[in-house]
Parts: C-alpha cells; sequence; structure tokens
C-alpha cells in the first residue's frame, strides 16, 4: 500500500489532525494557544445553541440518550471530586475534612451536591453538542445519534492523554492549562469520527453492532451438540483490565477513598478482634492485664497475639509530645531550648536511644494544636539559632541521640545547626510515604535519581531489622495493627521537664523516670509536627516511626501482595463472573456471582486484617462488579438488537398487526391453525401484464413491476391493511373487521383501494412521459368470515394468510374489474356508511365455483389532474 492510499483513509487524517493540536499546544506550551481552542469552542457552542433554539422538536427526539449520557457522567464527577477531596484530606490541605469521621459522612456530600449542580449543565452541553452536529450535517439523523456514543469515550481518553503529559511536563505556572490540546480539540475530534463513519453510510450504534458480531463470530462455536460460549471470559478479561487502570496513579483517585476505607477497617478489625481475644485470655489466666493491640501480622487462630516478646518490645516504646503548657514555654524561650531541657533530664536516665526532630533555624510562625497562631515575638523566632550550642551539648553529653529530618538531600545549614548534626549519633530521615492507598504509611527504602543522597530511615537505624525484610523493596509497609497510641499513651514534654513520677500504662502504676526510661526507644515529637494519614487518623511523623520501630522490633512481616498477583486474582475474578453471567438475565446471573465476589473480597479484607499480606479488596470486588454489568448489559443489548433485528425481518412476511399477537403466545400462535375472523379481503391484479412481459426484458419487468408494487403497498399501509401475499403481478390483502366498527373498518378498506388505483395511475402517468408503458390495476373486494392464521408446513415455511368462501368470492369480483376499476360485493356495499362511496350498481354476476349469483357494484377510478 503507498504512502498516498494511506493518507486517503479518513482516520488517519483525524487522528493527524489531532496529534498536531496536541504537539502545537504541548511544545508550546502557550496560553494563546489554549485560549484560541477555547475561543473556537465557544463560538461554535454559542452559534449551535442559537440554532438548536430553533430546531428543539428535532433535539428533544434524543432526550433520552442526552439524560443517560448526562447521568453517567455526574457519577463519574462524583467519584472524581469524592476521591480528590480524600487526596487533600491526606495531604492535609482540606482542614474541614481532617477527621476521618467528618470526611466519610460530608465529603460524598459534598461531592454529590456538585454533581447535582453540574448535571443541568450537562444537559444543556449535550444538546448542543447535538445542535452543532445537527447544523453541521444539515440535519444528519444518524450523525445526531452517533455523536453523543461517540463523544464521551473519545473524552476520556483525550483527558487521559492530556494528564499523561502533564505529567511529563510538569509546567510551573498553570494558568490555563498547557497540555489541553487532546481534551479541547475532542469535540472536533468526535464530528470527525462521525462524518468519517458517515462516508462510510455507518453510524455508532453500526459500529458498535459491527464489533458485537465479530466478538460474537469470535467467540461462540460449535462444540459437539453444544455451543461453547467465551464471551464472558472475554468481556471478564477485558472489565479486569479496565479495572487495573483504576490503580494507575492517573485513576486512582476514583477508588482512592474506598481503598482507604477498607484497609482502615481492616486494619481496626485486625487491632480490636485479636485485642478481644487478648482480653479472654488473660481473664481465663487471671492475669489481670489487659491490652487492646496487636504483635505483628499473626494469623488468628495461631498463637497468643501478645506474647512475652510483643509485651516487652512496646515497653521499649516512648513517645513525648507537646502539651499547652510546653508550647507556652517555646514561645518564651524556643523549641531547641526546650529540648536541651528535655534531653538533660532524660541523661540519668539512660535511654537506649533518643529520636530527635531538629527545630527549624528560622520559624514564622508556630501553630497550637487548634489550628491558631498566637503572635510571635522576634526573640521567639530567632531563639533557635541562639540556642544551638545547647541543644548540641545536650545531644553530645546524653550520646545516644538520633536526629530525624524531613528532608532527604543535605541542604546547606549554619554552623550552629550543624554541630547539632554532628553531636549526634546518626542522622535518619523521619520522611513517612503513602503505600498504595494514601492511609497506609510506608518508609521510603530506595532512593530517587535525583537525590544523590538519601537518609536512612531512623526507625531502621533503630530497630536494626534483619536484612531479609528490607532488601529488594522500594518501601516498607508499616503494620499499624500494633496500635501504639492504645497500649503506650504519650507522655506529655511538661511531664517529663518536672522530674515527678510518670504514670506507665503498660503495668499500670506510677514509676520514677529513671525506671521508666532506662532501656526505652524515646521518640520526642516536634513542636508542629508534618501530619500523615494513618488508620488511626492524622499521626505526627516521629510517631508514625515509633510505630514502625515497634513493629519491626518483633520482625514482623507486613507486606503488600505482589503486583501481578493482584492482577491476576482482579483479572480471574472478573473473568469467571463474566463466564457466569454470560447468557443469562441479570437476576439469575446476580445470585450465582454475588457467592465469589463476596468471597474474593471477604478473603482479601481477612488477609489484611490478620495476615502477613496486605490484599487490596477493593480492586477484585469493583471489577467483578464491572465484569457483572458489561456482560449483563453485552448480552441485554445483543438480545434487544436481535429481538429488533428479528422484528424488522418478520415484517416484512408477516402483517405488522399480527406480529404482537404472535410474539405474545409464540408457543401457542406459531403452531398451524387460525381462527375464524370478519373481515374485508381485497385481491388487485396489474391489467395488460402479459402483453407487456412478452415484449419487454426480464429485467425490464422486474423493475416495473417493483415500482407497481411499491405504490400499492405504500397506500394499503397508509389505510392499515394486512398485506397477506403479493400474486406474481398483483397482491392479496386482508382489512380485519371490529364488530363495534364495522362501518368505519369496511369504509377504511374500500378507501385503501381507491388510494392504490390512484396511485397505479400516477404512476402510470409518470412511466408514460419517461417513454415507458403505461398499466392500470383492477381490484375487488368482499366481506364476510374466514378463518385467518398460519397455514404451511408444521416445521418449516408457514405464510399468514386466510382462507374461505369470502376469499374466494373476492378473487372472482378482481376478475371481473377492467383497469382502473373496483369491484364491491353487495356485503361490502352494503356495509358502508350512507352516501360516502360513489358506487355505480353493476349486475349480478354469477362467479365460478359459487352457487347464488352475486350483486356487484362497480367504482370508476380516473386519473388526477
Amino acid at each position: 500500500m503507498r504512502v498516498r492510499d494511506i493518507w486517503r483513509a479518513s482516520w488517519v487524517r483525524v487522528f493527524f489532525v489531532v496529534a498536531l493540536s496536541v504537539l502545537i499546544t504541548w511544545t508550546t506550551g502557550s496560553p494563546i494557544i489554549t485560549g484560541l481552542e477555547v475561543a473556537a469552542l465557544l463560538i461554535a457552542f454559542t452559534v449551535a445553541t442559537a440554532w438548536g433554539a430553533f430546531h428543539m422538536r428535532r433535539l428533544w427526539v434524543l432526550r433520552r440518550d442526552v439524560f443517560r449520557d448526562a447521568l453517567l457522567a455526574s457519577v463519574l464527577l462524583f467519584l472524581l471530586f469524592r476521591g480528590g477531596l480524600e487526596l487533600l484530606r491526606a495531604d492535609g490541605k482540606a482542614e474541614i475534612f481532617s477527621q476521618a469521621s467528618v470526611s466519610i459522612l460530608f465529603a460524598p456530600l459534598l461531592a454529590g451536591a456538585v454533581s447535582l449542580i453540574v448535571f443541568p449543565l450537562l444537559i444543556n452541553f449535550n444538546f448542543t453538542l447535538i445542535a452543532l452536529t445537527g447544523m453541521i450535517s444539515k440535519k444528519d439523523t444518524a450523525a445526531e445519534r452517533s455523536i453523543l456514543p461517540l463523544y464521551w469515550p473519545i473524552l476520556f481518553f483525550c483527558v487521559i492523554v492530556d494528564f499523561a503529559l502533564f505529567k511529563v511536563t510538569k509546567p510551573s505556572n498553570v494558568v490555563l492549562w498547557p497540555v489541553l490540546g487532546a481534551t479541547l480539540a475532542s469535540p472536533w475530534l468526535t464530528l470527525l469520527c462521525v462524518f468519517a463513519l458517515r462516508r462510510r453510510e455507518q453510524d455508532a450504534k453500526g459500529l458498535f453492532w459491527q464489533l458485537t458480531m465479530l466478538l460474537q463470530r469470535k467467540c461462540t462455536h460449535r462444540q459437539g451438540r453444544g455451543l461453547k460460549d467465551t464471551r464472558g471470559l472475554v468481556l471478564g478479561v477485558l472489565a479486569g483490565l479496565l479495572t487495573l487502570s483504576l490503580a494507575t496513579p492517573l485513576l486512582h483517585v476514583f477508588i482512592a477513598p474506598y481503598e482507604s476505607a477498607a484497609y482502615g477497617a481492616a486494619t481496626r478489625m485486625g487491632t480490636n478482634v485479636l485485642g478481644a481475644r487478648k482480653l479472654l485470655v488473660d481473664d481465663e489466666k487471671g492475669a489481670g492485664l489487659s491490652f487492646s493491640g496487636l504483635g505483628g501480622a499473626v494469623n488468628i487462630m495461631g498463637e497468643d497475639p501478645l506474647s512475652s516478646k510483643t509485651q516487652e518490645t512496646l515497653q521499649k516504646i516512648i513517645v513525648i509530645t507537646y502539651d499547652d503548657s510546653a508550647r507556652r514555654l517555646v514561645q518564651e524561650k524556643s523549641e531547641a531550648h526546650v529540648q536541651s531541657e528535655l534531653l538533660r533530664q532524660l541523661a540519668p536516665t539512660h535511654p537506649t536511644a533518643v529520636a530527635l526532630a531538629l527545630p527549624p533555624e528560622q520559624v514564622a510562625a508556630m501553630l497550637m494544636q487548634d489550628g491558631t497562631t498566637p503572635s510571635v515575638s522576634n526573640e521567639a523566632i530567632l531563639g533557635n539559632k541562639r540556642d544551638y550550642p545547647k541543644l548540641a551539648a545536650a545531644v553530645k553529653a546524653l550520646g545516644c541521640v538520633y536526629i530525624a529530618s524531613s528532608v532527604e538531600k543535605k541542604e546547606k545549614r549554619s554552623a550552629s545547626a550543624q554541630a547539632v548534626l554532628d553531636a549526634a549519633k546518626a542522622v535518619g530521615s523521619s520522611q513517612i510515604i503513602a503505600y498504595g492507598t494514601m492511609d497506609a504509611p510506608a518508609l521510603p527504602l530506595q532512593q530517587n535519581e535525583k537525590e544523590k543522597e538519601k537518609l536512612t530511615p531512623i526507625s531502621l537505624l533503630l530497630a536494626k531489622p534483619a536484612k531479609s525484610i528490607v532488601e529488594n523493596k522500594d518501601r516498607l509497609l508499616i503494620d499499624y495493627r500494633l496500635n501504639l497510641q492504645e497500649v503506650r499513651s504519650p507522655l506529655s514534654v511538661t511531664q517529663v521537664l518536672q522530674g515527678q513520677k510518670l504514670y506507665d500504662s503498660t503495668t499500670r502504676s506510677w514509676q520514677t523516670p529513671a525506671k521508666l526510661f532506662s532501656g526505652k526507644l524515646v521518640f520526642i515529637e516536634a513542636l508542629t509536627p508534618r501530619l500523615h494519614e494513618t488508620p488511626e487518623g492524622p499521626r505526627g511523623e516521629l510517631e508514625i516511626q515509633a510505630q514502625a520501630t515497634a513493629a519491626l522490633l518483633q520482625g514482623s512481616r507486613f507486606e503488600t501482595v505482589p503486583f501481578w498477583d493482584t492482577v491476576l486474582l482482579v483479572v480471574g475474578l472478573a473473568a469467571l463472573v463474566g463466564h457466569l453471567c454470560v447468557g443469562r438475565a441479570p437476576l439469575e446471573s446476580l445470585w450465582r456471582v454475588a457467592f465469589p465476589i463476596v468471597l474474593v473480597g471477604g478473603g482479601c479484607f481477612l488477609q489484611t486484617a490478620f495476615g502477613a499480606l496486605r490484599v487490596d479488596p477493593v480492586l477484585p470486588v469493583f471489577g467483578g462488579i464491572l465484569a457483572f454489568l458489561m456482560v449483563t448489559q453485552f448480552t441485554f443489548a445483543v438480545e434487544r438488537d436481535e429481538r429488533a433485528r428479528n422484528r424488522g425481518l418478520l415484517a416484512r412476511f408477516i402483517p405488522p398487526q399480527a406480529i404482537e399477537e404472535l410474539l405474545d403466545d409464540p408457543v401457542g400462535k406459531l403452531g398451524l391453525g387460525g381462527k375464524r375472523r370478519r373481515l374485508v379481503v381485497l385481491f388487485a391484479d396489474v391489467r395488460g401484464f402479459s402483453r407487456f412481459a412478452e415484449k419487454s426484458t426480464p429485467e425490464e419487468v422486474v423493475t416495473t413491476m417493483n415500482r407497481y408494487l411499491m405504490v400499492m403497498t405504500d397506500a394499503l399501509n397508509d389505510h392499515e391493511g394486512i398485506l397477506d401475499k403479493y400474486t406474481g403481478d398483483g397482491l392479496m390483502a386482508l382489512f380485519l373487521v371490529d364488530e363495534n366498527a364495522v362501518e368505519a373498518d369496511v369504509l377504511r378498506a374500500v378507501r385503501a383501494a381507491e388510494a392504490m388505483a390512484k396511485s397505479v395511475l400516477d404512476l402510470s402517468q409518470a412511466m408514460q412521459a419517461e417513454g415507458g408503458e403505461a398499466l392500470a390495476v383492477g381490484l375487488g373486494l368482499h366481506y364476510g368470515e374466514a378463518v385467518v392464521g398460519l397455514m404451511g408446513h408444521p416445521t418449516r415455511q408457514v405464510n399468514y394468510t386466510a382462507l374461505g368462501h369470502t376469499v374466494v368470492v373476492a378473487a372472482r369480483l378482481q376478475t371481473l374489474a377492467a383497469g382502473g376499476d373496483i369491484i364491491l360485493s353487495d356485503a361490502v356495499y352494503r356495509a358502508l356508511p350512507p352516501g360516502t362511496v360513489n358506487a355505480e350498481a353493476g349486475e349480478t354476476v354469477t362467479v365460478k365455483g359459487v352457487a347464488d349469483p352475486v350483486p356487484i357494484f362497480r367504482i370508476r377510478v380516473t386519473q388526477n389532474r
């Protein structure tokens, strides 16, 4: 194939135009280009809105598609906005949703309110898009119906492209997205696709039908006496792959809130259930000591949840946080001064190690615990720099201080700050990252390519875990089922500075500082710690590091299941659900798929709660639900389209009036037989056909007869007649008569005969003008009883027809009619309303095969002038 032939393909031109638009917008990064694209869309939509105002009736025909697509877009907007709020809460940028309980209640309400507000705007946008298509395509109905089914998938694809480009470019100043080429070009791309389909005389429905038939041909095979159908497996695998795309950074916002809720609930269940088991064990032993935490990742049916090793580990961890009195002291002095005093108080107690957050050199403001910002004097602002030497001396005197830094790369520091770092035993990282789910805290292990020097997490420095726990990992999931906050309540800075006895929550006794801190790992949280989401709510970095240290000291392994295992789980469940659903009704399929979905989702949830692996239950469950919806919708759509096509095909052989009756009772009505009915039977025959056929070619005969039969059939359908059959150069028709409206139904049959005769005369006049030969038609009608139903072979071809004396008489009367004449039997004429038909009384004729003579009436139809 030559390059010129490839360029002539409409699809190649479409994607070339869009790619060029995206490339120009991306490379220039200019708001001017973006502004021109926005202006072009606004002008086009404004003109289309004005056009649609004068064609409301045309647009209203597609109202179902408009409202359906607007509803689906609103649901997607709800999921997107809900996930965005959750991410903001996790980053600390949405203070109103800082509490998880508040977020669970109000975030969905806010997202739902936004979706409801945007819903009418989406409806208006859909109508405008249809109006734009109708205006450009000059009222092409197929194009108008194709625009919405094609637009929303194309828009989704374009948004993904723009997100990817946005990730690559990372513009520093975003006024209007410099990467909006694909999204803004999506309406034009859709229009080009619609017109490309119309050039091939196709539309979106036809395209989807072709894809459906392709899937059906490739996935259904005859196997023995049965049919092997793999459509459900294919669609299930596709649903699984679509679900896995939600785990990518670009689309994770849609499922992030639900993954967080599932992980938090599983973690709390692991803590509470195994903590309750420990309570029962302690009561039986009469120990009188209760814990609500979980030590490490243990099986629920395994050994004691809080073993002696676990209790020993928990007793090694002490967290010290700032209270209100200590904050006021910091304002008067400095944070460095308070930390140096803390270290002097801890020096005689001989702790194993002290993790300390280095105070900043300059503090612009110090946030209170309630979020207020008190006024800070200049002396307090510069107090840290002044008191760094004092802090360095205290660090050096204690000898076991580990400085926790939230900055991964080294920055230029003053000499006094560097002296504190040099006096410390080691400097570690307090940085916390998310592990897939935003409230699953993890330790970063591998350094970034941009970071030449990366600090080791301080929890690894303190716990010194086995190499097998951390090797070949880029991050380490922190086991938060060990609820440190519940087991050992943090001590306040003021309590420690006073040097009094302190309450030990593990032994439920008051102890001296020397006994309490001896041999312990002490974590001193910063005055204004960086908060991160955890299953227990927002926690400071050093408090999370203490949690990680406790888990590592026990040697517990709590890891996320490998990626490919997740892929197999999601795709496998989706394929199973798809196979169970294919060819079945939704309600019938629901009970079949509910068990595997609940089993897999519940298994993942329990594994996260009590096992050594974190398995996300949201992706498999969502994949199963998506497969169920896709397969049942696919099956319903295929059956609906096949019924519509079969109905259309059946209507070409069976009268439309009889189709509903047959479909209502196919078992009883599709057998041979009939029912006695009163009706008018009409026969029509073209006069002079034999002479015309003798001197014409077969092709001319077929062409001419099709034209005559078409106009007669159209006239018959306009008067709701039932076409029984074509009789070569004529036809037989039936008009069912209601006993309560005999005159109206018989008059309808006569009017239909007059319309057929006039249509034939008009066609003959037109054919004469074309140089062809004129023909005329003769018609005969009789009214009476006949048996109406299916006649023919019991298992093969059948015909919906009428049999009886009435049919015989009508056929004989038609032979008496000259060209342009309509012969009515006496029964027809007497059943008509008086004075409605101008018919001439004719002679009484003897009909072949009928014993009694039949009086007739004749209607002569002349050409329209």
